[in-house]
């Protein structure tokens, strides 16, 4: 039996002073920043990508939840309300070790959506949205995203 321990440090390595400090100007406890955080991340397109790619990396590569999974995946690839780049980071690692036809449209889809939004100087920084992440981060996510048929990352060749 492999056993693995995965571990996600978006929270871990994330100020969240700013964000409790945004609670308390609107009259909340600033404690509850970290509560609203860990929800947001708890649930949709981001942590169905995620568990595709843990279970990959398990090597669980025919298990029976990833078709229903990458289904919602599809369904859900451009919207830009949940985790957008945060989501798409696990989702391209995820479609490319499904592989085939589905990675293929995937791939389409992604480079469409994210391509247009770039600015002239490279960046992503126009396509900071009410996500609130900067520039720097969605430039960062956008480049890994796009690049993943380059097998920079060797964790996600199989």
């Amino acid at each position: 039996m492999t056993q693995v321990v995965v571990f996600d440090v978006n929270e871990t390595l994330s100020d969240m002073a700013p964000l409790a400090q945004r609670f308390a100007d609107i009259g909340a406890p600033p404690a509850l920043a970290r509560l609203w955080f860990a929800a947001l991340l708890r649930d949709g397109f981001a942590r169905t990508a995620a568990g595709i790619c843990v279970l990959q990396l398990c090597g669980e590569y025919e298990a029976d939840q990833i078709p229903r999974d990458v289904e919602y995946l599809k369904e859900n690839q451009t919207a830009r309300d949940e985790h957008f780049w945060y989501g798409h980071y696990y989702a391209a690692h995820a479609m490319r070790q499904v592989g085939g036809k589905e990675w293929a449209d995937w791939y389409d889809r992604i480079k469409s959506t994210m391509l247009p939004i770039q600015s002239a100087d490279g960046s992503w920084s126009r396509a900071v949205d009410r996500e609130n992440v900067g520039a720097v981060y969605a430039t960062s996510i956008a480049v890994i995203a796009l690049s993943v048929p380059a097998n920079y990352l060797p964790i996600f060749q199989r």
